[in-house]
């Protein structure tokens, strides 16, 4: 009876034995965390004993408690370094089945063109080291593919966590390159085409400045360039682009046109402002006198500026009571000159000026002693001479 009772024995272990998962060096297995020690973990994997993770195969990251990288009911993947030790618990590592886990992910994103953060940790010869993944896996970013445009400086990248998109991958040695210029490309494609959706003649819109040309400023709106024309730089007249705005300004702007076919957008900077035009009768009326600065001089015509943004025009016969040759033989640009207002007509944006009734003025001014109604008969030059010593 003894023998059987033995012999049933030894069936029963043997079901109880084949009850369990078998288990094979490299394996990978899910598992239950049930226990934390100072210096590893339980793991319940389905085994006839729990699996233990010593402490350098818990997380591929720095941690200062276990806790930290694990606790007590988490799930996890684990890798079978050992069927059995002496104590008979499997020794299983986090840490590497982490490592497998995100090669594949890191295949798969491959695969399907998907975009991965990462943070870049080092400057090197030809790029960038970059750690990608929740494991922080290595991989290279050429100098070539960290922007859209070359940087100066790759190392102001070091330290910054950015998307990328993994466009080579070796298997064989694991090597991994990625490029940021590709996730910029198509953020920016995505951009513009919202942008064509939703723009309109009068929007107003934050860009900018990429660009600085003589004919004006190019701003890239999200996607797209804008031009700002120089004539729509300010009101006051332009000679340089520069002298209004500079490359990496950021400015608003009013979109004044839109060309979908030829994918072009004109911009202005001055109409985001107040038009000086609209208040300029507030100020000045006809018969004011006013003091200017040469803008420009023409053959027949002399342009001076009044105020920021209001230009007036000199006909070249009211320009002075001298003879003249020439409008550069009175006045040069940038000269500031006494003008008198003739007209105003600020819905055709002109002001008509005239510098020769200044002159006129003070003529009178200086011949009004000798035209008051008290002095009787005629006087001469040397009265005007005699006048003149007196108010030196």
């Amino acid at each position: 009876m003894e023998t059987v009772t033995n012999d049933a024995n030894m069936e029963n272990m043997a079901d109880y034995e084949k009850s369990f998962k078998k288990l094979e060096t490299g394996e990978f297995v899910k598992g239950k965390v049930v226990k934390i020690d100072s210096d590893s973990v339980l793991v319940d994997i389905g085994y006839k004993s729990e699996a233990v993770i010593p402490f350098n195969e818990i997380s591929l990251k720095p941690f200062k408690a276990i806790s930290d990288a694990v606790n007590v009911g988490d799930e996890i993947d684990v890798m079978v370094l050992k069927t059995e030790s002496r104590d008979g618990h499997p020794i299983v590592s986090k840490k590497k089945a982490d490592i497998e886990n995100e090669w594949k992910n890191v295949v798969n994103s491959f695969k399907n063109n998907e975009t991965m953060s990462g943070a870049c940790i080092e400057k090197i010869r030809g790029g960038l080291l970059v750690n990608i993944g929740i494991t922080g896996m290595r991989a290279f970013l050429p100098g070539s593919l960290a922007d859209i445009k070359p940087l100066a400086d790759l190392g102001e990248l070091v330290g910054e966590v950015l998307n990328f998109k993994i466009i080579q991958v070796d298997e064989d040695d694991r090597n991994v390159v990625v490029s940021r210029r590709k996730c910029l490309e198509e953020d920016r494609l995505k951009m513009r085409d919202e942008l064509w959706n939703n723009i309109y003649e009068g929007a107003i819109l934050t860009g900018k400045v990429v660009r600085i040309a003589d004919f004006g400023a190019f701003v890239d709106l999200g996607g797209m360039d804008g031009l700002i024309h120089i004539s729509e730089l300010s009101y006051t007249r332009v000679k340089h682009t520069q002298d209004i705005v500079n490359v990496g300004d950021q400015v608003e702007v009013v979109v004044i046109g839109v060309d979908k076919e030829k994918r072009k957008i004109g911009l202005s900077l001055r109409q985001t402002k107040p038009d000086p035009w609209l208040t300029v009768e507030e100020k000045f009326k006809a018969g004011d006198c006013a003091e200017a600065v040469v803008t420009r001089v023409v053959k027949n015509y002399v342009f001076a500026e009044i105020i920021p943004g209001i230009e007036g025009l000199i006909p070249v016969n009211e320009l002075s009571l001298d003879k003249f040759a020439k409008a550069e033989d009175v006045v040069k640009a940038d000269q500031k000159i006494k003008v008198k207002i003739i007209d105003i007509k600020p819905l055709e944006r002109r002001i008509l000026l005239s510098a020769s009734r200044i002159e006129s003025d003070n003529l009178k001014e200086e011949y009004k002693p000798f035209l008051s109604e008290e002095k009787t008969g005629s006087f001469t030059v040397g009265d005007l001479l005699k006048n003149k010593m007196k108010g030196l």
